[in-house]
């Protein structure tokens, strides 16, 4: 956790008149910033609210706080599923997202956005279409292609064929 956001708690807990300036260890390595004792104690007895962050404290920067998304072309369902499964974008999601791809250089004027979002698109049809022929619409010659694509006969009532 970044040392400004423990010293802007601990002058909240404390009151800002009070001295709690950090001071650098240096040894073979460097240490992270230390707090004065009346600084520490006063931060340890409000320890349990100090360490339920929220989503909006742990995404102060408005870029981060908007609906940015990065994405591994290699990995994109994987990307787009653990997207869904997201609340805080989820939250956001009647915004439009901005999208960049990891690794590669571009500005999402759009052109980004539609080009993930097709991607999943295609990879739909792929996976919930059998031989690219969508299985839920009304005409009658796309409904005896579906059935005959899927190994029965036109029957009156499409879940009355699924459940025999």
């Amino acid at each position: 956790m970044d040392i400004k956001v423990i010293e802007e708690h601990t002058r909240k807990c404390v009151g800002r008149n009070s001295s709690i300036e950090t001071e650098k260890v240096d040894h073979q390595e460097q240490l992270p910033a230390v707090l004065n004792a009346n600084g520490l104690k006063k931060m340890l007895t409000h320890r349990s609210k100090f360490l339920t962050a929220t989503d909006e404290m742990a995404y102060a920067n408005r870029e981060e706080f908007g609906n940015f998304v990065t994405v591994l072309r290699a990995s994109y369902i994987d990307d787009a599923i653990r997207l869904s499964k997201c609340p805080f974008f989820i939250s956001k999601v009647k915004k439009p997202i901005i999208v960049s791809f990891s690794g590669e250089v571009g500005l999402d004027g759009g052109g980004l956005r539609r080009n993930f979002l097709s991607m999943i698109m295609d990879y739909g049809v792929r996976v919930f279409e059998r031989l690219g022929l969508a299985i839920i619409q009304e005409t009658y010659a796309h409904k005896l292609k579906t059935q005959v694509c899927l190994g029965f006969f036109p029957k009156p009532n499409m879940v009355a064929a699924l459940n025999n």
